[in-house]
């Protein structure tokens, strides 16, 4: 996203859409099986990417005209059994910001 105004952002992430996920244990789903993931603030995968600010989100400080990328660190565990097939979640971003001018 690129601001046109000084701007402070929180971008947060939902639960997803598969039923029976969290914030803090996500889940994919191929309509009879799941995986568990989770998506993270930090490439060590331990900060967990929520939805509530203050708490579990990103806070970014944008300035005028400047294109501002954040990246989403996912993992799925491993030992996990599931069938082979497509699996897939719906993920909810939530942007909130306050112009700084």
């Amino acid at each position: 996203m690129t601001c046109t105004d000084d701007m402070l952002l929180n971008i947060g992430l939902d639960a997803g859409t598969t039923t029976g996920a969290t914030t803090s244990q996500r889940l994919l789903t191929d309509d009879s099986d799941t995986l568990n993931y989770n998506l993270y603030t930090d490439s060590d995968h331990t900060d967990v990417w929520g939805n509530t600010a203050g708490t579990d989100t990103v806070d970014v400080d944008v300035d005028v005209g400047t294109e501002q990328k954040e990246t989403i660190y996912g993992l799925v565990p491993s030992g996990q059994t599931a069938t082979p097939d497509d699996y897939s979640d719906k993920i909810t971003v939530t942007v909130t910001y306050a112009d700084q001018s």
